[in-house]
């Protein structure tokens, strides 16, 4: 058999440092991932699948690489193949030489590699988690808000450029002819794409028409371009939509109905008559018909708007930007759209009727539209009740979008949804807000991607269920802005009842049980107390929060964990069993302690989650104790270093005995026995002290010492009594090395919530404190003594007979 060649033998070498390395890699994933703090930032699942991954690939490599070594080592019959070195020479990389390069890459490599594997992971599962699906579901909204807000410092070219998208005033409605030759068509043949994209006013033409089964919607739609869909596709649409507002009636009670908005466009705008016409429909079905406008007027803008509900207070709002515009650059609108009266703005010869849905075309064929499509005609319920019910159409993401979100929810109860509310309440209910309470409802949020509306749905759904007459409250809170909904949710719900809503939020976030209305598909994240044997964390929660502590059973191995909260901060603790599902074992505490072990129901728990809920208009408080062993937990067992009473020479018999090395039980009758037994010896000796010296009278200090010693023994005789019904024990233990009487003081504050007192006496520090319990009888005197490196625990227990 033919020498290896060099690039032979450099491969294997390369394989070699990879193949090691990615072992090391892996296996560090797959710790990580199972530490508490990959629970709380939510990259646990992927830490634990990647490691697997490269762990397993890596070991197939090196397994392969070792046996191709063994191969060549038996098929080229070395002399010397029996010797030790060479053997292990030739196994590795075919040379001793090369084994010295090998192994400081495979260390170099693991120290370099192996952080960035695991910033990798983390970095793409958070980002993931942070950036839904690609769209904006309430763009077009924040798009007209930010005109309004900015109106007189934007370039009135670009406003115009955003009107014309915004009003659909480049979706045009002609003949099969004119969408043929108008339409855009993208090409993409070879490496390179010509986006004919390019113009910001590019038109489209609508040139077909469809009628919904009830006539209750009208699909217009082109067959040409870029935006085309199929006729089945617009009849499906159809029907589709009158499903919908079939389960906005069975669901929720909601009626439908459609107005046409009184304005000159519905006389002035023929082509959308010529195109219904052309179709063979009556030119005045949108009277009653909702216009469902198929195409995407955005398509310059990188837009991730997937459908949006253009109401008649959007069409006012953009007509008031027209005219600011129009005074601010005369003639823009004559110019764009030809209009002859300059001084005077309306879209109403070029935009569709409205109100509308505009949906677009790369939307239709997705799992997701059905719940886009419901969750747009929640914007319309929400008008057609504010107009019943005489009320404002206020609110802002909040009201303007968790609203319609839940009613979509409901709606399409009957069904699962794979849509855009899952994903979005999920990800950004759970995931955004302040390092201090990440998960909120408004007033609290910093950032508008804090705000969003979409991720509360979960929260309306839990009020829903469990808030008496839920509904008529949700959608009365329509004309408040975000902080005045959630504070008039909140009154007309009761303490009771909105905190039952706020518990229930939380511990679904977990367990997903929403009833097939809401699927949870991502752990919300959490926070860790970046210890795991003691420690006391504060948090501030804000109002109507909820938020996430985890900890992994591996790290908190027979740990107590405290929860302290209040009235109206509560906390459900639920494990998380090996297939990753959760189960409640604990729900809505405001105190609460729980102890991990491996014994026992818990054994099946890799991860026992903390999910708090702060069921208040107003920021709260509440705290967590992480506490893993007590002073008796921390005795070295093994330790020969017992403290042994000395002998003083006085005879004392039967005060004490040993029951165990280190402990002594006290025989209190013979204890106060020779207490007496002293006083005695007191008398006697001022008896004897008065006959040697007679040039003092000591009879005084006799009778008075005779009165006192009788008083004493008295006392002693009674206490003696009260004592005989107890046991008492003096235990002198040391602790394990390195404990230390600080950490040991620390350890005993968190179980018995009192602080040494302490002393020092020569180069010994002593620390002590009782513990009583007068409810069973029994008392502790613990004495902490610390001399050079030994840590002493003395332990007196008094307990009834």
């Amino acid at each position: 058999m033919k020498k290896e060649s060099g690039w032979i033998k450099f491969l294997r070498v390369v394989i070699y440092v990879f193949s090691i390395s990615g072992t090391a890699i892996g296996a560090s994933l797959i710790k990580t991932g199972d530490l508490s703090s990959a629970y709380a930032d939510g990259t646990h699942i992927a830490k634990v699948q990647n490691g697997e991954i490269i762990f397993f690939a890596s070991l197939i490599m090196l397994c392969a690489n070792i046996i191709w070594g063994v191969l060549r080592w038996f098929l080229r019959g070395y002399r010397e193949k029996w010797r030790a070195g060479r053997i292990i020479g030739k196994l590795i990389g075919g040379g001793i030489w090369r084994t010295l390069i090998i192994i400081p890459l495979v260390l170099v490599s693991i120290l370099l590699l192996a952080p960035v594997f695991n910033n990798i992971i983390e970095n793409n599962v958070v980002a993931e988690q942070s950036n839904f699906e690609p769209y904006d579901p309430d763009y077009a909204e924040h798009r007209l808000e930010y005109l309004e807000e900015h109106l007189e410092e934007l370039d009135p070219e670009k406003v115009y450029e955003e009107i014309t998208e915004l009003a659909l005033l480049n979706i045009r409605f002609g003949s099969d002819d004119e969408a043929r030759e108008n339409n855009i068509t993208t090409s993409s043949s070879g490496i390179f794409t010509n986006n004919a994209y390019a113009r910001t006013t590019s038109v489209i033409f609508l040139n077909k028409a469809k009628l919904s089964t009830n006539g209750k919607f009208v699909i217009f739609y082109t067959s040409y371009g870029d935006d085309k869909i199929s006729d089945t596709d617009a009849e499906e649409l159809g029907d589709m939509l009158e499903s919908i507002i079939v389960g906005y009636k069975e669901n929720l009670g909601f009626e439908y109905s459609y107005q046409q908005y009184d304005a000159p466009l519905n006389i002035v705008n023929t082509e959308i008559k010529a195109t219904l016409a052309l179709n063979g429909l009556d030119t005045n079905i949108l009277a009653t018909a909702m216009p469902v406008y198929v195409a995407d007027p955005y398509r310059d803008k990188e837009s991730t708007i997937l459908a949006s509900y253009a109401s008649t207070d959007y069409l006012e709002r953009l007509v008031q930007i027209g005219i600011v515009i129009q005074d601010l650059a005369p003639g823009l609108f004559e110019h764009k759209v030809g209009k002859d009266n300059a001084d005077q703005v309306d879209f109403y010869s070029t935009a569709p009727s409205f109100p509308f849905i505009n949906i677009k075309p790369q939307n239709i064929s997705t799992s997701r539209l059905k719940a886009v499509v419901a969750h747009e005609l929640g914007h319309h319920y929400a008008h057609l009740y504010t107009d019943a019910n005489n009320l404002e159409s206020g609110g802002e993401n909040f009201v303007k979008e968790t609203i319609p979100n839940w009613m979509a929810a409901n709606a399409l109860s009957n069904e699962p949804l794979d849509g855009f509310i899952n994903r979005s309440y999920n990800k950004t209910y759970l995931d955004h807000g302040t390092d201090i309470a990440p998960y909120q409802l408004p007033p609290g949020c910093e950032e508008r991607s804090g705000c969003d509306g979409y991720p509360l749905t979960a929260f309306l759904q839990n009020y829903y269920e469990v808030v008496k007459d839920g509904k008529t409250k949700i959608m009365n809170s329509l004309p408040y802005d975000d902080e005045e909904a959630l504070k008039y949710l909140y009154d007309e719900a009761g303490a009771e009842q909105f905190t039952k809503a706020m518990v229930s939020l939380a511990e679904k976030n977990l367990t997903g049980d929403y009833g097939g209305k809401l699927i949870n598909i991502t752990m919300p994240k959490g926070e860790t107390l970046g210890c795991a044997d003691y420690c006391m964390n504060s948090y501030t929660i804000n109002p109507a929060a909820t938020n996430y502590l985890y900890f992994s059973t591996s790290e908190y191995e027979n740990a107590t964990i405290r929860f302290i909260g209040n009235d109206t901060v509560r906390a459900s603790i639920l494990g998380q069993s090996v297939d990753g599902k959760f189960e409640i074992i604990s729900s809505n505490n405001i105190e609460k302690e729980y102890k991990i072990t491996t014994e026992g129901r818990f054994a099946e728990f890799q991860m026992i989650a903390f999910a708090v809920a702060n069921a208040s208009t107003s920021t709260g408080t509440y705290e967590i104790e992480i506490e893993s062993e007590g002073l008796e937990d921390l005795i070295d067992k093994n330790s020969t270093n017992k403290y042994t009473i000395p002998d003083r020479n006085i005879d004392f018999s039967d005060l004490y005995k040993v029951t165990e090395p280190g402990c002594y039980e006290i025989n209190t009758d013979k204890l106060f026995d020779n207490l007496i037994e002293l006083i005695g010896l007191g008398s006697d000796f001022i008896d004897a002290f008065s006959h040697i010296d007679t040039t003092n009278d000591y009879s005084g200090l006799k009778s008075s010492y005779e009165q006192s010693s009788a008083e004493a023994s008295s006392n002693i005789t009674e206490a003696k009594n009260a004592l005989s019904g107890y046991r008492i024990t003096i235990c002198f233990n040391n602790l394990k090395k390195g404990i230390g009487m600080e950490n040991a003081k620390k350890r005993a504050f968190f179980r018995y919530k009192i602080n040494f007192l302490n002393t020092e006496l020569d180069s010994t520090k002593i620390s002590g404190f009782i513990s009583a319990d007068l409810l069973t009888r029994t008392g502790k005197i613990y004495i902490l003594t610390e001399n050079d490196d030994d840590t002493m625990l003395v332990t007196v227990n008094v307990t009834e007979r």
